[in-house]
């Protein structure tokens, strides 16, 4: 997906350095995509700059996040760790706007390139607090919040929607969000993502993941309950109750 949104079609070239696991993920990589327009290279020992362009490319992706890490920092009044959950998803943002507004030699974006149009989506500042629209607002009473605060992480490549921190570890799928503004008597919704934020900041274990959803925390909640509810009240044994859940 990641190539093929970097505007690279056809027969695709897979360079590395002779370190191991680069090499088992270029091999990786060509067993995904079309395996017979793949083809993997390794570079001279000590020679980076038989890479090209991908040094080059790295060299600019880490230029676009060293200025999303410090507009950050500055904004959020402390540091970003660099093995932090907000850390690893700034450099997909990264990627992100590279794809969309780093200007080729041809005049075209990596986006114009693929899909013959600039990008025009709104984007917030990466970290900024927001308002998230609950993809389930529809469906909910009148009175009921349509709204759930956190935190702005970019948007996804493929579908454009939003990608919000609503909860340590979880991101909320949402279509429409808007800039949540620091007032002078802060509100609950903005002192939650605050304190939201410090924790996408601190440290993690490396095997910690991110949860994608297009539900919030409460609403999956509710869906376990039903489930269990749903296979307690059919009058199943234990077992069947569990594949039965989750089948529902």
């Amino acid at each position: 997906q990641g190539v093929k949104e970097a505007g690279h079609t056809g027969q695709i070239r897979i360079r590395t350095d002779t370190e191991c696991r680069i090499k088992a993920r270029a091999q990786v990589a060509k067993r995904r995509g079309k395996t017979e327009l793949t083809i993997v290279e390794v570079s001279p020992i000590k020679s980076s700059s038989s890479l090209g362009a991908a040094e080059r490319y790295a060299r600019t992706l880490s230029g676009i996040v060293r200025t999303l890490k410090l507009s950050l920092e500055e904004r959020a009044g402390f540091e970003l760790h660099s093995n932090s959950l907000l850390f690893a998803m700034m450099v997909i943002h990264a990627n992100f706007l590279h794809n969309r507004y780093q200007v080729r030699a041809s005049g075209l974006t990596p986006f114009e390139d693929q899909n013959r149009r600039p990008y025009r989506s709104k984007l917030f500042e990466f970290g900024e607090i927001v308002l998230a629209r609950k993809p389930s607002a529809v469906d909910q009473a009148k009175l009921e919040s349509r709204w759930i605060p956190g935190i702005w992480l970019g948007r996804r490549p493929n579908a454009d929607d939003n990608l919000i921190a609503v909860a340590p570890g979880r991101v909320l799928v949402s279509r429409a969000c808007k800039m949540l503004p620091e007032t002078q008597e802060p509100i609950a919704d903005y002192n939650y993502a605050k304190e939201l934020m410090k924790i996408w900041f601190d440290e993690v274990d490396a095997d910690t993941d991110i949860v994608f959803s297009g539900k919030t925390e409460a609403e999956l909640i509710e869906d376990k309950v039903e489930k269990k509810e749903l296979a307690a009240q059919e009058g199943l044994p234990e077992p069947e109750r569990r594949v039965r859940a989750r089948l529902t």
